[in-house]
């Protein structure tokens, strides 16, 4: 089953970050747009999800809901 979550990269400020990059494994890097914000699409259960290069999620798609918040060092917020 295809999923798709949406990224959102923020400040400490809260405030949103453009042109950070996001992937997971296995697919090719995409950038936040304006909003701060990408859409990543996954097949299965599982995810790795890197923010600009840090390792920012590792497990159940399922645990990311809808959408997921992350610094620019990956730490999910």
């Amino acid at each position: 089953m295809t999923r798709f979550i949406k990224i959102y990269v923020i400040n400490d400020e809260g405030r949103a970050l453009q042109g950070q990059r996001v992937k997971t494994y296995g697919s090719a890097e995409q950038r936040t747009d304006r909003n701060g914000s990408a859409t990543v699409t996954v097949d299965g259960s599982q995810i790795d999800l890197y923010i600009n290069g840090f390792s920012a999620f590792r497990g159940a798609v399922t645990r990311l809901g809808g959408s997921a918040a992350f610094g620019t060092s990956g730490q999910m917020l």
